[in-house]
């Protein structure tokens, strides 16, 4: 009987130690090493022909040791970008997998030390020809010259992207110029978002961002400018020595949005904004919304070949001037449109010295400085300014007006301002003609002064 019971014994020992564990596919390559021992949890497979296997035997202990400590640099394959397995993921495949390349897979510095230019290009020649993205993470990204890139043929495009306004700098050291985009066929766009645009240059770096179009008109492909701050490295307001000379240019590039950007002068100097085209070529179809030109020279210009100009919800704040046209302007101006923004400058608000058919300036909150008006227009045929608030900004009333239609101004209709606190609510001058003055709340020394021909005066004094 005990020799029996010994044999069944041996049996069952048996089948208890004979587990067999299978590892598929696995292989690694390079050198490493180990300390340590590795974790392993073991749950023995069971077939239901035991005695066991009835639910009476559950084992419930594993044996837990150290995890293994790894050394060196084991490498794998490099899967192709969508593959999506349970194979591992190398650093490759995840900077080839990402939706944008970043500039840190190519090179990049974002200490703000190195030049990042060759990084830059790098990253560009990754995505394929006309889609190009290059996207940068948190940090400062030294630039020794102008990032200018060419779109091939149409259509094409490229996207700059950060991380967000000045959490994402890009500071061009050395450099007059800092981001230059240019377009030979239409339809082609750029795309900048989400970082800061710094000049270390003092008393002027060229233009922080340049849009270029060269070819007619033909086709068109929206191009943005959204959530960028350009200013000096040395300031984040209005002080410091560097500044943009213009922060952005829109040279001939048609169907441009910008929206959420700041601009910052240098107290008085520099422009924010600048739409021009060629004889050639014109700019049209500028959107400008939710942004502000604080401590320039003159927040936007509207120059020579542009057309279609909108300007709504925004705030120019310690400019010279806050918007202008100035006199001279080439090309058949039109279709400008200003609306729901706010202007405190120590010169005009608004000041057209070129004729802008199809003008409209309404609902804009406006503060007069001494000496100077809340909208001026030397010289447009035809438009409407109404809904506007226009007052002192405090400083005195001495030479201030409203709004003042110049020689070249006929026909415009203004029609239902509330305009206080100045010398002059409304002046016509000699030359302009055949404007009417309509429903407006006027409180000002004198309300409306009339040495032009054929306008409508409305009320004489307060």
């Amino acid at each position: 009987m005990k020799r029996i019971f010994l044999i069944a014994l041996a049996l069952v020992s048996g089948i208890c130690s004979a587990q067999t564990f299978t590892v598929n596919n696995l292989a690694v390559n390079g050198t490493s090493s180990h300390t340590g021992a590795a974790t392993f949890s073991i749950r023995p497979t069971f077939n239901g022909n035991t005695p066991w296997d009835s639910g009476n035997f559950n084992p419930s202990s594993y044996a837990t040791l150290a995890s293994p400590a790894l050394t060196g640099a084991p490498t794998a394959p490099t899967q192709a970008t969508g593959i999506n397995n349970t194979t591992l993921a190398t650093t490759a495949y995840v900077a080839n997998s990402k939706i944008c390349p970043s500039i840190m897979d190519h090179g990049g510095d974002k200490t703000g030390v190195s030049d990042n230019t060759a990084a830059f290009f790098s990253t560009a020649a990754a995505s394929p020809s006309g889609q190009v993205c290059v996207s940068f993470p948190a940090g400062t990204f030294k630039f020794n010259s102008a990032l200018s890139y060419t779109n091939p043929a149409a259509p094409s495009s490229i996207l700059i992207k950060g991380a967000g306004q000045d959490v994402t700098t890009l500071v061009f050291a050395n450099s007059t110029s800092g981001i230059n985009i240019v377009s030979n066929a239409p339809g082609s766009s750029a795309h900048i978002r989400d970082l800061t645009v710094a000049t270390a240059q003092a008393a002027g770096g060229n233009a922080g961002i340049v849009l270029t179009q060269t070819s007619s008109l033909n086709q068109f492909s929206m191009s943005d400018i959204y959530n960028v701050t350009l200013r000096g490295n040395d300031n984040t307001g209005t002080g410091g020595s560097h500044y943009w000379s213009y922060g952005i240019l829109i040279n001939g590039q048609d169907s441009v949005n910008v929206e959420s950007v700041t601009v910052y002068g240098n107290g008085g100097a520099g422009v924010g904004l600048q739409c021009q085209g060629n004889g050639v070529q014109y700019a049209i179809y500028i959107n400008i919304s939710k942004s502000v030109f604080n401590g320039l020279g003159t927040g936007v210009v509207y120059s020579s070949y542009c057309q279609g100009m909108t300007i709504t919800q925004s705030n120019f704040q310690n400019d010279s001037i806050g918007f202008m046209v100035p006199s001279g302007a080439a090309g058949v101006l039109a279709q400008l449109q200003i609306s729901d923004s706010q202007f405190q400058t120590s010169s005009d608000g608004i000041n057209i010295q070129t004729n802008v058919g199809g003008t409209m300036i309404h609902d804009n909150d406006i503060f007069v400085p001494v000496n100077h008006s809340g909208i001026f227009i030397a010289n447009t045929n035809g438009g409407t300014i109404h809904g506007n608030t226009i007052n002192t900004d405090g400083t005195g009333t001495a030479g201030t007006s409203g709004i003042v239609l110049g020689s070249g101004a006929q026909t415009f209709v203004i029609m239902g301002n509330q305009i206080g606190g100045v010398a002059s609510c409304i002046q016509y001058q000699a030359g302009s003609s055949f404007n009417q003055n309509l429903g407006n709340a006027l409180a000002c020394t004198t309300a409306v002064i009339d040495n032009g021909t054929s306008n409508t005066k409305g009320v004489a004094t307060n």
